[in-house]
């Protein structure tokens, strides 16, 4: 106990929208047309990275590794919790937003259009996990639903590629 705070009543909740940056992880565009915040944070973000090596041609028994190649980093997120049934609130638009991240957007007029999913970043505070990058793989598991229908839980997994600043298209 805090000398001074003894017999003090708590009346609310502190608020979760800090006006500090680097609260709660965001997946956004690079471009900074759109960002997801996470509702929830994930258990764990596993982190992998591979290189490519073929034998090389000498003589013996155990022929010896050319490196070829080192992959960019690949980030999957597994089992992320999204509740809307606590606060009374569809979730649907929610996980649609960040399902988006995987195709080019659509737009009205030919100019609106893109060629190619968005460019991502992903950040947990102040450090980045991962950009440039490019969503490869998501999957929803729909847990409650709302009686009309609307989502209420789910659980989302996706995986994150970087990719090369020489690919990122300028526009």
């Amino acid at each position: 106990m805090i000398d001074g705070d003894y017999g003090k009543v708590i009346k609310s909740l502190p608020s979760n929208r800090s006006k500090r940056k680097g609260k709660t992880a965001t997946l956004a565009r690079l471009d900074g047309k759109e960002e997801w915040r996470f509702m929830l944070m994930p258990v764990e973000i596993s982190r992998s990275r591979d290189a490519d090596y073929s034998p090389s041609n000498t003589m013996g028994n155990l022929p010896e590794q050319q490196w070829q190649r080192t992959r960019g980093w690949t980030v999957k997120i597994n089992n992320l919790p999204v509740d809307g049934l606590y606060w009374n609130k569809s979730i649907t638009e929610y996980v649609n937003a960040i399902a988006s991240y995987q195709v080019p957007k659509s737009g009205k007029r030919e100019k609106e259009q893109e060629p190619s999913p968005p460019v991502l970043l992903l950040q947990w505070g102040k450090r980045i996990i991962l950009s440039p990058c490019i969503m490869t793989s998501f999957r929803c598991i729909e847990k409650n639903w709302f009686p009309d229908g609307d989502l209420a839980t789910a659980s989302l997994s996706f995986t994150l590629m970087e990719i090369p600043i020489s690919q990122i298209a300028r526009t």
